[in-house]
């Protein structure tokens, strides 16, 4: 894979939205990549900048069943005083909710994804990653947060 984005990008001020659209368009070829050449079922993204608990991985792996597109770990937002999580409702999240729930969007920041629901996505430049994955989720496929295990996000505004 060639490198994308610039050296250095990851580490600007993402709030700024110059800096937040080069993210934005650098970001579609790598997650393109991975959906053509990964070889496994499941997939776990962990962005640089959040810290998961040690044993999160197993404990996402075990909420998905047959209906289960993806599992994550709640992490706080850097832009807004919320969870990058958003209901069903898409109302956006700052309470924390109570197990493992059905939830209508959360970011990509600490996910295991199914890795034959992720290939059926094209990403473009034009839009945010996870964004794009839920919008395109296919209908009966849940997306779920496991409330009880939240992942420290670095740059969140939450400190």
């Amino acid at each position: 894979m060639s490198p994308v984005g610039g050296a250095g990008l990851a580490d600007e001020n993402r709030c700024d939205d110059t800096v937040r659209r080069r993210v934005q368009r650098a970001i579609p070829p790598i997650y393109n990549c991975i959906r053509r050449e990964c070889s496994t079922e499941y997939l776990w993204i962990v962005e640089d900048d959040v810290i998961p608990p040690l044993d999160l991985c197993e404990r996402l792996l075990r909420s998905f069943d047959f209906d289960t597109a993806s599992v994550a770990a709640p992490y706080w937002s850097r832009f807004h005083p919320g969870y990058v999580v958003r209901d069903t409702a898409s109302l956006t999240v700052d309470q924390p909710g109570d197990g493992v729930e059905r939830v209508g969007f959360n970011g990509f920041g600490c996910t295991i994804l199914r890795r034959s629901v992720l290939e059926r996505v094209e990403f473009r430049e034009d839009a945010d990653c996870d964004v794009e994955f839920y919008r395109r989720l296919p209908g009966g496929l849940a997306a779920k947060v496991d409330w009880s295990h939240e992942a420290a996000h670095l740059a969140s505004r939450s400190g």
